[in-house]
């Protein structure tokens, strides 16, 4: 984890409060990762944003949601800004670090997101069942890549395999 920390103060030039606070937006935004800001052999990624006022960083990773926003500043934002769980905070990410979501990725999004956004952080049983299926399919930050039926149809195996043995199917 200290190595981790120097890393991340290394790369972004700030010393990071220990904590992030975490944003979920009701749609999903790919974040382009050619303007990132790279950690952990580019597993970690991070841009600079605005919370509120407050100079932060955004950071996800590969398998991230596309409405979950990881927030790193140098101070606890909870305390600077007066937040509570459930506030509504504004995020301000430059233009530049946005790529478009495409139609698949969005349909495939909103099936598993939509009206269940919150379930990210609140829900770790839903979020590790449907990550395979948002991976796979181009509904997380991971680099949007093609796929064929045959691979749709394998990964899907793959995924209800991993689903009944986590019981799922009880």
């Amino acid at each position: 984890m200290e190595s981790m920390t120097r890393e991340i103060e290394e790369i972004l030039k700030i010393r990071p409060y220990l904590g992030t606070m975490n944003l979920v937006s009701t749609r999903p935004y790919f974040l382009s990762e050619r303007y990132s800001l790279k950690a952990e052999g580019g597993k970690k990624l991070f841009w600079p944003a605005n919370v509120d006022g407050c100079s932060v960083y955004v950071y996800r990773w590969k398998h991230a949601p596309l409405h979950v926003f990881e927030v790193i500043a140098e101070v606890k934002l909870r305390d600077e800004l007066g937040l509570k769980d459930e506030d509504v905070v504004f995020i301000n990410i430059d233009d530049i670090y946005f790529e478009e979501v495409g139609f698949f990725s969005k349909v495939v999004w909103y099936v598993i997101w939509w009206r269940r956004a919150e379930w990210s952080y609140k829900k770790d049983g839903y979020y590790e069942i449907t990550r395979p299926w948002a991976k796979f399919l181009g509904a997380t930050q991971l680099n949007k890549k093609e796929y064929s039926v045959k691979d749709l149809i394998k990964e899907s195996i793959s995924i209800l395999v991993r689903f009944l043995s986590f019981g799922g199917g009880e």
